[in-house]
């Protein structure tokens, strides 16, 4: 994302996740990603509704991002529904989604973590200079792995086991793991896939413990997202 929208710093490294805050939306208390942060060795904590202090730090960034950048932007329909009564946010809207999700991340990256954080245990420092010092103290959460990644938070399909391997979202997967299956399996198999990386993939084979790692044979397509691959695959 650094690269597609041309941002000027870094992004944070990498983390992995300790726990989840979420309220009563559907979007987060639902079984898949419980689930999944299970998985992920991650603690999954409910909330109340309503109650901005049960999650400040959510809060915070977001009035921060609504202050300095969607206050700013044609088209805003303010706090909550009915907030600027008589404007007309479809009228008046200058930017499709993508270039809305182009000013976000190049507000995340570029300037929300060097800004001035007066909340409680930040003591005016910048988010940047309190990663760097939880990372040098080693308080910093190890990432998770790719195949966890793959596993717990990535896209699930199933797939039949032939001489070319595995083939998921039009996407050809191979290794000398896999094919040693190849005749001793006929059922469908559950192939996992990171949709920020397509490089590999994860396959699990009903009553094998083991998982099975397998590459992209279709070279041309390396380092891409999913994502941007199924747009490349659609024009």
């Amino acid at each position: 994302e650094k690269v597609i929208y041309s941002c000027d710093l870094d992004p944070m490294p990498p983390v992995g996740i300790a726990s989840l805050r979420n309220d009563n939306g559907p979007g987060l208390r639902n079984r898949q990603v419980k689930t999944a942060l299970m998985g992920c060795v991650a603690q999954s904590i409910d909330v109340r509704a309503y109650h901005s202090g049960d999650k400040p730090y959510v809060e915070r960034m977001f009035g921060s991002m609504e202050v300095r950048l969607f206050n700013l932007i044609h088209g805003y329909t303010g706090r909550k529904a009915g907030h600027l009564k008589g404007y007309d946010a479809i009228k008046n809207a200058a930017y499709i989604r993508e270039e809305l999700y182009a000013m976000i991340t190049k507000y995340l990256i570029d300037e929300y973590p060097s800004e001035v954080h007066y909340g409680a245990t930040f003591f005016n420092q910048r988010p940047i200079k309190a990663a760097e010092r939880l990372a040098r103290d080693g308080w910093a959460i190890a990432p998770i792995s790719p195949q966890d990644r793959r596993l717990h938070l990535g896209w699930r399909r199933e797939a039949t086991i032939t001489d070319e391997g595995v083939k998921v979202f039009g996407l050809p997967y191979n290794s000398p793991a896999l094919q040693r299956f190849r005749d001793s399996t006929k059922r469908k198999v559950a192939v996992y896939i990171d949709p920020d990386c397509i490089n590999d993939a994860t396959v699990v084979v009903e009553g094998h413990a083991e998982y099975i790692h397998a590459e992209l044979s279709w070279t041309g397509m390396r380092d891409m997202s999913l994502p941007e691959f199924l747009a490349h695959a659609a024009t």
